[in-house]
Formats: C-alpha cells, sequence, structure tokens
C-alpha cells in the first residue's frame, strides 16, 4: 500500500503536510515567506539526521546506554548547477565516549538508515501532473 504525504498550501509560501494523524508545517525565511518552520531543504536534512539517530539508539541500548544524551547535529553546503545541496555533515555526539572498535560498528550500523540508503542510491522520481 502507498503512503500518501500531502502538502497543502496555506498562506504564502507557508505548507502543511500531513501524513496520516502527523502534521509539520514549512516555509521560506523572513522576507521570502513568514519564517513558520524549517525550509523543504532543511526538512530533508533533518530527514537524515533523525534516521541516523533511530538507527543509532539500539546501538546504544544494546550497550545499555541511555539515549536520551544522544545528539545528531546536520549541516549542508548548496551547490549551483543544477541548485541542490551538494555536501551534507553529520555529527553524531554519543553519549559517552566511544572507543575505535565501536566508533566503526556505529558507523556501520547508521549507513544502513533507510536515508541515507534513498540518497546514495538514488531513487527513481515519477512526477505525474493531473
Amino acid at each position: 500500500m502507498e503512503k500518501y504525504i500531502r502538502v497543502t498550501p496555506q498562506e504564502g509560501f507557508r505548507l502543511e503536510i500531513t501524513n496520516g494523524k502527523h502534521v509539520i508545517i514549512s516555509d521560506q525565511p523572513s522576507g521570502r515567506g513568514s519564517d513558520k518552520g524549517m525550509q523543504p531543504v532543511e526538512l530533508f536534512v533533518a530527514s537524515l539526521a533523525a534516521c541516523i539517530a533511530v538507527y543509532a539508539i539500539p546501538f546504544l541500548k544494546r550497550r545499555g546506554v541511555d539515549e536520551k544524551n544522544l545528539e545528531v547535529e546536520a549541516s549542508y553546503e548548496y551547490g549551483d548547477h543544477p541548485p541542490r545541496i551538494k555536501k551534507i555533515f553529520v555529527r553524531i555526539k554519543a553519549p559517552y565516549r566511544l572507543e575505535d572498535k565501536e566508533k566503526k560498528a556505529l558507523q556501520r550500523v547508521v549507513n544502513h538508515c533507510t536515508v541515507h540508503n534513498s540518497i546514495v542510491h538514488t531513487p527513481d522520481i515519477a512526477i505525474h501532473i493531473e
């Protein structure tokens, strides 16, 4: 069964993004939009960071570590032609000092994140206009 994510314009560039009972607001910065939510590009990068966190949490739990002190930060650089994100930087701040062996194991785990795989192995995108 396909999952539908619906995007509905609200005012200006502010968008309501719904998936079932879940709602996200996206917008453009002040001057172009009303800055009521993250820009679509920021949501894209945020989805990667969130996915990495989802994969890191079980890794920590298997070691008896509380995941509440885990932090995943992401930043990005734009590219010009075509307009796109050209580089994403992700930093995982573990709740304790990881040994090199653990760092390598965590790296292998988070590299299996679905969003990461979808970026590395680009999906076919079909845009149908009605």
